[in-house]
């Protein structure tokens, strides 16, 4: 019995590393190819509340192009509370090896009554970065997006 234990310990260790690289959660090491998992052009919905004293809903949808290396553009409308605005867009994103990450996003140049601003949200890149889940992170905010990659478009 004591000669099979090696033996055991080997393969028992071959299966658990055998089913890390089934799961994904081996992965190559360094942002590089973390990063790249979020690339091209993504149309988004999001909606939720924001808070200036009193809960104001908003819902809106956009386009974000990412350029694989942490770069966020592009431009939304949105609906905030009755009010449309189309702003520009630019940012930063930051993703784990294991796809879950964060973004910082700018708005501007809404149009007129439209004031910019920023907003921070967590992510995670499901199917192949063909989805990326959001959630505002933004103190008093609540908000949730999902961009779809399109087919039409890379930068």
């Amino acid at each position: 019995m004591k000669r099979l234990r090696p033996t055991y310990f080997l393969f028992a260790t071959a299966l658990v590393l055998a089913g890390l690289q089934q799961t994904g959660n081996v992965a190559a090491a360094g942002p590089g190819p973390a990063l790249s998992l979020l690339s091209g052009s993504y149309a988004s919905l999001f909606s939720g509340t924001t808070t200036g004293g009193s809960p104001v809903p908003f819902a809106g949808t956009g386009i974000f192009v990412s350029d694989g290396h942490g770069k966020l553009s592009g431009h939304e409308t949105i609906n905030l509370n009755g009010a449309v605005c189309s702003y520009k867009l630019n940012g930063t994103y930051t993703l784990a090896a294991d796809g879950s990450g964060a973004n910082a996003i700018n708005f501007f140049d809404g149009g007129p009554g439209c004031t910019g601003g920023s907003y921070t949200q967590s992510l995670a890149v499901a199917d192949g970065g063909n989805l990326i889940v959001l959630s505002n992170t933004n103190p008093g905010d609540v908000a949730s997006e999902q961009w779809h990659r399109t087919r039409s478009f890379s930068p």
